[in-house]
C-alpha cells in the first residue's frame, strides 16, 4: 500500500473541491484546475483535508500504483490554486550580471553581447 496517497491533504480557506465523473476540480483565489480521478480510488472530504483511499480490496497493481500519483497530482493543484507557483533563480559565479529591464532579465554572462 502506497504511504504518500494514504497522507492527507488540507485544504486552505478559499479552495474548493468538487468531482464530477473521473475528474477533480480544484478552485481556489488563483485560478481553477482539474486533475484525473481514475475508477477505483475513492475521494473523502472532511474537516478541510482531502484523502484518498482504494475502494476495494483486491485493487490490481496499476491501481495501487496510481493511488500514490492521484494524490501527488492533487496536492500540486492544491498548492497552485492556493499559493501559485514560483521557480527561483540563483547565479553562482564570478562576472555574472543581471538586471532586470521591465518584465525582462538581461543576463551578462561574459560573451561579447548581453543574452
Amino acid at each position: 500500500m502506497s504511504r504518500v496517497g494514504n497522507a492527507a491533504i488540507k485544504l486552505p480557506s478559499g479552495v474548493s473541491l468538487s468531482r464530477s465523473g473521473e475528474e477533480i476540480k480544484i478552485k481556489g483565489p488563483k485560478g481553477e484546475l482539474t486533475s484525473p480521478l481514475p475508477t477505483g480510488i475513492d475521494l473523502k472530504e472532511e474537516d478541510g483535508s482531502v484523502s484518498l483511499s482504494l475502494g476495494k480490496e483486491d485493487a490490481d497493481r496499476h491501481l495501487r500504483a496510481m493511488h500514490g500519483t492521484v494524490r501527488a497530482l492533487l496536492a500540486n493543484c492544491v498548492k497552485g490554486v492556493s499559493d501559485g507557483f514560483v521557480k527561483n533563480l540563483e547565479l553562482v559565479g564570478v562576472g555574472y550580471r543581471v538586471s532586470l529591464k521591465g518584465k525582462e532579465l538581461t543576463f551578462s554572462l561574459g560573451y561579447s553581447h548581453d543574452v
